[in-house]
């Protein structure tokens, strides 16, 4: 970007003249610019950083509404706790039925049943509402924080820059947030408490079975990472660089259509 200011002030310096005639010359150069350094940057970073950064950033808003984190979290480990039991209380039941023939013992069994699956659904009723109003808040401030840290760019360089690829960038990076906690809240969390109780239980009824699923479980977890980070990552990078270069074509496309019929008319 300091290269682009750079040239721009050189044309500056040559004289009103020959800018006005290798103005748009300039403009185009600009863009391959913007484009390159883009992906020189993401060139600069591994996959495995980038995941940390875009953590720490999340984080970073998260941790402005701690009372909503935490109740999110801890009712969300309450219902991944009620379905880790779930199977454990039926197993209780078909025992009580078919091994002590206790109608008693049964009907506490089923009980406990119906117990930790209405738990489980007020946990979960209560977990979405609480995210419902976290995810949004961090949505808003998202957004507002990144027009405020472009609004204060110079004027050369909102002169020189593509609106329709940065408003596309701004957006994508608020669903981007958005897919990253429903990830991280309705699959890697619960995924990471339920692999870690089941491997638990099972270690304190049969430890070879508790072994095995503990063993199998890091083994599928340090593949998923390296997936995550040696393949999706890097896939989605240049994924999210075109992305941003055919939104940049269309928006500048369009506005440059809707000038031409304006002056024409």
């Amino acid at each position: 970007m300091n290269e682009v200011n750079q040239s721009l002030d050189n044309e500056d310096d040559q004289g009103g003249g020959d800018h006005r005639n290798h103005g748009q010359e300039q403009q185009q150069q600009t863009g391959r610019q913007l484009v390159q350094d883009d992906r020189h940057r993401n060139g600069q970073h591994g996959a495995a950083e980038l995941y940390a950064k875009t953590w720490a950033c999340s984080w970073h808003y998260w941790r402005q509404h701690p009372g909503l984190v935490l109740g999110v979290l801890g009712l969300s480990f309450v219902m991944t706790a009620a379905d880790i039991l779930a199977p454990w209380v039926a197993g209780w039941i078909v025992d009580a039925v078919t091994v002590e023939r206790s109608v008693e013992t049964a009907m506490w069994a089923v009980a406990a049943y119906v117990g930790s699956m209405m738990v489980f659904n007020l946990s979960k009723h209560a977990t979405e509402q609480l995210w419902i109003r976290l995810a949004p808040k961090c949505m808003e401030q998202i957004v507002n924080d990144a027009f405020q840290r472009v609004q204060r760019f110079s004027a050369d360089w909102h002169a020189n820059s593509f609106s329709g690829a940065v408003v596309r960038k701004i957006t994508r990076g608020k669903w981007g947030f958005d897919l990253y906690g429903d990830t991280l809240l309705w699959g890697v969390y619960p995924a990471a408490v339920i692999l870690v109780g089941c491997t638990l239980m099972l270690l304190s009824q049969w430890w070879q079975v508790g072994l095995y699923v503990g063993v199998m479980g890091t083994i599928y977890v340090t593949v998923s990472i390296l997936l995550a980070t040696r393949w999706i990552g890097p896939a989605n990078q240049k994924q999210v660089a075109q992305d941003s270069k055919i939104s940049r074509m269309l928006a500048e496309d369009l506005g440059c259509r809707a000038l031409v019929n304006a002056i024409a008319t």
